[in-house]
């Protein structure tokens, strides 16, 4: 595919250390579903209200922001693409580390200092206002979440009424992603990270109104 092959090997495959580290800490936390099934409905519970509450119409900011984040200290690109079937923000800078996926996987441990605005914290659970499969392409490694799949898997260790989507992620292959989406492979041929949300049916319309504006 045309403005793949340059690109191809600087993405982190399957094997990569952020992908283990995705495995390690989803596995630790299903062991923490296994010693105490309480926390799958604290932890639903906590993505309901951060999607549904004071974060629910945030999600272009918080993408954005974590985009900056990893730009501190240098210059460089974010940009933010919508279409039919998914928004996309993709930006220069600093791949997404241990840490970064550490924030992803829970939700109050931002790694941000002083000067960060967001850095994967609790915010970020509002894009499940919008999608219930975000995926994560970074040349570190790649990841994504899977309501169904999460779902089956903590079913076997707890019974609830509702489940966590993005407290178990897969990793994923950067390379196959790109070959199926010529958006996705546009943006990976000059981005660090990007960040694809399916979207949810009915969310891309308040979204396209929320880009025009600016946010």
């Amino acid at each position: 595919m045309s403005g793949t092959i340059n690109h191809l090997d600087i993405w982190g495959g399957l094997s990569s250390p952020i992908a283990e580290h995705v495995n390690r800490i989803s596995q630790q936390c299903l062991n923490a579903y296994r010693a105490n099934p309480l926390l799958v409905r604290e932890h639903a519970n906590i993505e309901r209200g951060t999607a549904e509450g004071g974060y629910g119409r945030r999600q272009l900011y918080e993408l954005v922001q974590n985009g900056a984040d990893q730009l501190l200290g240098s210059s460089g690109r974010i940009e933010v693409l919508l279409d039919q079937n998914a928004l996309y923000c993709a930006n220069e800078g600093t791949p997404v580390d241990r840490s970064g996926v550490e924030s992803l996987l829970c939700s109050h441990l931002s790694s941000k200092r002083g000067w960060e605005i967001g850095r994967f914290g609790l915010g970020f659970k509002s894009v499940l206002g919008i999608t219930d499969c975000p995926e994560f392409y970074s040349r570190s490694g790649s990841f994504v979440f899977n309501r169904g799949m999460t779902q089956e898997r903590i079913s076997r260790i707890a019974t609830s009424e509702r489940y966590p989507i993005l407290r178990v992620a897969y990793p994923g292959s950067a390379i196959e992603a790109m070959s199926n989406d010529r958006t996705l492979n546009d943006l990976m041929s000059w981005a660090s990270t990007v960040v694809k949300m399916p979207l949810l049916s009915g969310a891309g319309t308040w979204l396209s109104d929320d880009l025009a504006k600016g946010c």
